[in-house]
């Protein structure tokens, strides 16, 4: 009968063995199975460990029943493992353990090989800053531009990082960095530089001014800090010298009589720079070379043939076997051309004036119908010639219609009062002519235009053309000659009221009163009269006279006309004429 196996369960922490039973039923015998877990990691701090142990099966058979021979049993080594410890590690206060160093990874606020001591000032703990003790901790006061719980930490722009005196900040990999300007230096340019910070470079020569510096730069080099190198956009060629860019800098092609890095020095006749046999005269600080008539430059270095356009001043070379003729333009003469022409050579054209500038020059006044340095082009409309006018081109220049307040060939004369413009008004004198102020019927620059109906001159009436102008019918209430004065009351009172209206009121207030009776009678008297009934030889001129006397006394009221009115007069042989 087949023996039973058992399992062979091995947890030897360096003292007991246990067997237990299990698994070893199915298993084939000496099966071996997988390591169990670690177990927990315990002991002090430096001298921790934990262990873990894996089952074989082996027949009960074997005796006596030992690890060993079990192993033999199977075909094994006695060393085979059966159980493995190793050194463990538990990081307290939250350390994090580094599996590949079997090292703690502590907090800021503890330290130890497992995190189990707590940070002090006494282990200064602030990189960058100054630390104080608290209860439980420390805390620490950072310096300017950096952060953090122990000061470590480099600051960005963003996190409110200024830069003094002007500085600029910046972003860099490990934080910021301050661009100063060129007079300040430190870690937020909060220092004035001066020459004991040597601040100029490339060779610059530094001199302390005031609390600061400046820096003489060679000509190579530019700023205050002679930081920058110079290119030809800096224009460091003088005195004409031609530039070309250069890596890193310049390089200048100096003229004639010039010399140096940057052209600055002037050639002089020491330096004998006149050529084929060009005598030389030094020239306040340069010089200059007489040539031979068939040399020409700066130094006598060219032969003169018309390749070379020996003519100057736009003159015309024509060439003579080993030699050249020029035809010169009309302001210059001699056998280059070289010499201006004086009035003493006639250069004006067409009827110019030449006047002598100098002894060397001259210049032309020109008529008003041609133009140019010796009047020699005949003016056209498109140079607009007419001041004050329009222009129009013939075959022999251009004429001119002026307009009409000027007169002359360019229209450019104002005409003046004398004599007088203005057909219908009085005229006056101005810098640019003469202004008419036109009498009241007629309007144009020379009044000379009757103002018309069409032009709605009459403003409260009505208008009539009429040969010599417009004619205004006004309303009731105006007068003048354009309807545009108002009437007062009174003068509107002898056109509104009836001529024989202030005879009848008078009548009615008559009536009214005793006085008023008699009146009556005696108007009755009048009618009788005036028919024929009785007859009125005696009474005719007393009746007149106190008829006037009432009606002045009644004229004191607002509605009777100021004036007597005829068409109330008694007419004897036909009545009253209202």
């Amino acid at each position: 009968m087949k023996s039973f196996k058992v399992l062979l369960l091995i947890c030897t922490l360096f003292t007991d063995q246990v067997f237990s039973f299990e698994d070893c039923i199915v298993e084939p015998d000496c099966n071996l199975f997988d390591w169990l877990p670690w177990t927990k990691c315990t002991g002090n701090c430096g001298a921790q460990s934990q262990y873990r142990i894996r089952h074989m099966c082996c027949s009960q058979d074997v005796k006596p029943h030992t690890l060993e021979n079990c192993l033999v049993y199977c075909n094994r080594s006695i060393t085979f493992p059966m159980n493995v410890s190793q050194p463990c590690r538990t990081c307290k206060h939250g350390g994090v353990l580094n599996i590949s160093s079997s090292s703690c990874i502590c907090d800021l606020h503890h330290s130890g090989e497992c995190c189990q001591d707590l940070v002090t000032c006494q282990d200064h703990p602030c990189k960058h800053g100054t630390c104080s003790d608290t209860n439980a901790t420390f805390v620490c006061n950072c310096d300017r531009g950096y952060k953090g719980v122990d000061c470590n930490t480099r600051k960005k722009c963003s996190d409110g990082v200024t830069c003094d005196k002007g500085g600029t900040c910046r972003d860099v990999t490990n934080g910021f960095k301050c661009q100063c300007r060129s007079k300040y230096g430190g870690e937020f340019c909060q220092k004035a530089l001066t020459c004991s910070d040597n601040p100029c470079k490339n060779t610059g020569l530094c001199t302390n001014q005031g609390g600061s510096f400046t820096c003489k730069c060679p000509y190579t080099h530019k700023g205050d800090t002679c930081e920058t190198v110079k290119t030809c956009a800096d224009n460091p060629c003088q005195n004409g010298g031609v530039c070309t860019d250069t890596s890193p800098g310049f390089t200048c092609a100096c003229p004639a009589t010039y010399k140096g890095l940057t052209c600055k020095t002037a050639v002089t006749c020491s330096d004998s720079p006149c050529l084929h046999g060009g005598t030389c005269a030094n020239k306040g600080t340069s010089y200059q070379c007489t040539c031979p008539s068939i040399y020409k430059g700066q130094r006598c270095e060219k032969v003169v043939t018309c390749s070379d356009t020996p003519c100057l001043h736009g003159g015309t070379c024509v060439p003579k076997g080993t030699s050249f003729q020029c035809t010169c333009p009309s302001i210059y003469k001699g056998q280059r051309c070289e010499i201006v022409k004086t009035c003493a050579d006639s250069p004006c054209k067409n009827s110019g004036h030449c006047m002598n500038k100098n002894p060397t020059a001259f210049t032309c006044t020109c008529p008003d119908t041609h133009k140019g340095i010796i009047c020699q082009t005949v003016i056209k409309c498109v140079d607009t010639p007419c001041v004050h006018g329009s222009c129009t081109d013939t075959g022999s220049g251009f004429t001119c219609s002026c307009d009409p307040k000027f007169t002359g060939i360019l229209c450019n004369k104002p005409i003046q009062c004398s004599p007088n413009p203005c057909l219908h008004g009085t005229c006056s004198t101005s810098p640019s002519g003469y202004n008419c102020h036109c009498d009241e019927k007629y309007t144009g620059e020379k009044c000379d235009t009757p103002i018309l109906c069409s032009s709605l001159p009459c403003q409260h009436g009505t208008c009539t053309d009429t040969p010599t102008g417009y004619k205004c019918t006004c309303d009731v209430k105006y007068t003048g000659s354009k309807c545009d004065t108002l009437l007062t009351t009174d003068e509107a009172s002898e056109i509104l009221l009836p001529k024989w209206l202030p005879y009848l009121e008078y009548a009615v207030l008559s009536m009214t009163s005793l006085v008023g009776l008699m009146v009556a009678g005696c108007v009755c008297l009048k009618c009788c009269q005036a028919c024929g009934v009785i007859d009125n030889k005696d009474d005719d001129d007393d009746d007149k006279e106190e008829e006037e006397e009432y009606l002045k006394k009644y004229r004191r009221d607002s509605v009777f006309p100021l004036t007597p009115q005829k068409s109330g007069v008694v007419n004897k042989s036909g009545g009253l004429n209202f």
